[in-house]
């Protein structure tokens, strides 16, 4: 189910920020679709973003965000 797409690279010591980055990004885009298929989240998950409350106001509305900006971006004219 999910290890279908899974690659598995070697990062180097430079790259460390945008290899957290991208994972960070992931990682939310899961649990959004986790959340909106009615699922809760895992005890781990809990610990690290809190309360789902916590996790939408700290994490996904930010993320949300981001693929609006990126959804007007590429609609413009400019």
């Amino acid at each position: 189910m999910f290890g279908e797409n899974i690659e598995f690279r070697a990062i180097e010591p430079n790259n460390y920020k945008l290899f957290q980055s991208a994972d960070l990004i992931c990682t939310l885009a899961l649990i959004k679709n986790k959340l909106l298929s009615g699922k809760d989240l895992t005890n781990s998950e809990e610990k690290f973003f809190g309360s789902v409350s916590k996790l939408r106001k700290n994490y996904l509305k930010f993320f949300e965000k981001i693929e609006f900006d990126k959804r007007i971006k590429q609609n413009s004219f400019f």
